[in-house]
């Protein structure tokens, strides 16, 4: 009884703490590998965030009390005093909200304008590839004061 050896196999406490200590320092270099292993395809403007776009603005124009159109900026004021702008910052559409925030509505945009009439918004993006989408939404009675 005594004599007998204990002839159990598995990891001892230290074996198992170096293998956390691997996995720990895998799982720490996954995100700064990620843009190696990116693949080097061409960028694209998403047909499916344009359709989201517009109907962000269709809801937001509706809405607004007063309408500008600056430069490439557009801004938008409801009536609890709220103002959203939509802004380039580099290749990103950004909307924010009292000059907070950076919600990014479209990616790879090169440039965008704004055409405001009475009851309609037209939009004109052009992406990163040269190509063009134009978009327009709509309201239901003109504004007024709008620029």
């Amino acid at each position: 009884m005594f004599g007998e050896k204990n002839s159990e196999s598995g990891f001892t406490l230290i074996e198992m703490l170096v293998c956390l200590l691997i996995l720990f320092f895998l799982v720490m270099a996954v995100p700064h590998l990620q843009p190696i292993l990116k693949s080097s395809s061409p960028k694209k403007f998403s047909a499916f965030e344009w359709t989201l776009y517009l109907e962000q603005i269709q809801m937001e124009f509706r809405e607004a009390q007063q309408v500008s159109v600056y430069d490439r900026k557009l801004v938008l004021h409801d009536e609890n005093g709220i103002l959203v702008s939509h802004v380039i910052q580099g290749n990103y559409l950004v909307r924010k909200v009292n000059d907070k925030g950076n919600e990014i509505l479209l990616q790879n945009v090169k440039n965008i304008s704004y055409e405001l009439l009475p009851a309609k918004l037209i939009v004109h993006v052009e992406d990163v590839n040269n190509e063009r989408h134009i978009g327009s939404v709509t309201r239901f009675h003109s504004l007024e004061g709008g620029t």
